[in-house]
């Protein structure tokens, strides 16, 4: 049995473990996934139940990917250059730290054509979230512009991390300017206050993102489609993360990504289901709304 704990700030979070539940019974795994609770001050528990064995492996929200590698043993050339673990396994009585978080950005946004063209990227947050979209579009993309808004415009600690081919610039909510790519890297249901003190500036051409991946849809998705832009949800980086730390513990290749997605929407009522299914239209490459897709007018 591979017991696995799914730990997070974030109460809503249910459809994870049975995500996994149901990906390793259909795969003939006998995994076990459960889902805590936890403040930032409980994170080191999971420490406990790995070294004595009651724990296989532990995967935790974003927010919490910082805490990680100071009770872990080994980390991941990844994990070790971010400082951030956020899926951890035993290996010979180690704990080891890896990181799933940026190739799940990655395999998000790499069929987007827009991000081909040197786009101006505007992130929301500076938290551990934003890193990893930083750092992804800095290493892997060549963005020709790549503005951070905070709370405040002051530099944050892991700005030293990200490519210097990426132009990085800081600023504060209150001078936010609209972007031909927008994510949302807070982690929540961004408050549209920021966007309505700012004239609204969401365009047709825009392509929208949010990170928030257990909401079927958020008033910031909501929003970019009524202004016509092309959308991605947070569950399609959830699901890529998820594969990979199936992986990690289990040592078994994960079944499609259609497979983990159907999993995904059993977690869900019918109603909910069908607004992820909705979100995930824009990924098909027959959809002519598919991302990164110009309007013929545009």
């Amino acid at each position: 049995m591979f017991n696995i704990r799914l730990v997070g700030i974030d109460r809503e979070c249910a459809g994870w473990p049975r995500l996994f539940n149901g990906v390793g019974k259909a795969l003939n795994v006998n995994l076990h996934a459960s889902y805590h609770y936890a403040t930032p001050a409980e994170v080191q528990t999971v420490e406990r139940e790995l070294r004595s064995g009651r724990l296989h492996g532990v995967a935790v929200d974003p927010a919490l990917a910082h805490l990680l590698p100071a009770i872990c043993d080994q980390l991941s050339p990844l994990a070790r250059r971010l400082n951030l673990a956020d899926t951890l396994a035993v290996n010979k009585g180690k704990i080891v730290g890896h990181h799933t978080l940026v190739a799940g950005f990655v395999s998000m946004i790499m069929e987007v054509t827009i991000l081909r063209g040197a786009p101006a990227i505007a992130i929301l947050g500076r938290g551990n979230l934003a890193l990893v979209v930083a750092f992804s579009l800095g290493e892997y993309f060549n963005p020709c512009s790549l503005t951070v808004y905070g709370e405040q415009g002051n530099v944050p600690a892991w700005a030293e991390v990200v490519s210097q081919n990426a132009v990085l610039e800081f600023k504060s909510y209150s001078s936010f300017q609209p972007a031909d790519v927008l994510i949302n890297a807070t982690g929540s249901d961004f408050d549209q206050r920021l966007l309505e003190a700012s004239g609204n500036p969401l365009r047709s051409t825009d392509v929208v993102y949010d990170l928030e991946a257990f909401a079927p849809r958020t008033r910031l998705l909501e929003q970019a489609a009524k202004a016509g832009c092309a959308i991605r949800h947070g569950s399609s980086m959830l699901i890529r993360r998820s594969m990979d730390a199936f992986t990690i513990w289990t040592h078994r290749e994960p079944f499609l990504v259609e497979q983990w997605r159907n999993a995904f929407l059993k977690s869900y009522g019918e109603k909910e289901a069908e607004e992820f299914r909705k979100a995930w239209l824009y990924e098909d490459e027959s959809n002519p709304r598919r991302i990164g897709r110009r309007k013929p007018n545009d």
